[in-house]
């Protein structure tokens, strides 16, 4: 059962990341200046943000002037070109920083001291920004993770 729900509720946030884009195909070609020839680079350094609160992580994505989260952007050279375009889409308002959802409301984030609710990651799986939320359903921990 639990597989099943979280299976479920891994469709449901694709479903909604799919539907919440409203680039056209050639809108998406043109989201980054990066050439492609199969592989991203891998950057020289990479690094692990970690916030409290959905409200956190969205406002340190969108306010490129926001003087708390500055640190997002003091060593974004330091982390590849896909982090700074993706950066740079977030506080353009480009791309939208996507929240998971069961039914209208967003998950609750796991609440333990000491861990982790949000985690951004300047170069993940494939060289790319990740957002890996640390969620509660059902009184089961869940993981969900978006790429960029």
């Amino acid at each position: 059962m639990k597989k099943i729900l979280i299976s479920i509720l891994e469709l449901c946030i694709l479903l909604a990341v799919l539907c919440s884009c409203n680039h056209s195909e050639q809108n998406i070609s043109e989201i980054s200046d990066i050439k492609f020839s199969g592989v991203i680079e891998t950057p020289p350094e990479d690094k692990c943000y970690h916030f409290d609160s959905y409200q956190e992580v969205v406002e340190a994505l969108t306010q490129k002037d926001s003087s708390e989260f500055s640190m997002l952007r003091e060593e974004q050279a330091d982390f590849g070109a896909v982090y700074q375009n993706t950066l740079s889409k977030f506080a353009n308002g480009d791309i939208k920083v996507a929240i998971p959802y069961l039914g209208e409301n967003a998950i609750p984030l796991r609440n333990r001291k000491g861990y982790s609710t949000i985690a951004l990651f300047t170069s993940e799986l494939y060289n790319l920004p990740w957002l890996w939320y640390h969620c509660v359903v059902d009184n089961q921990e869940v993981t969900v993770r978006v790429s960029y």
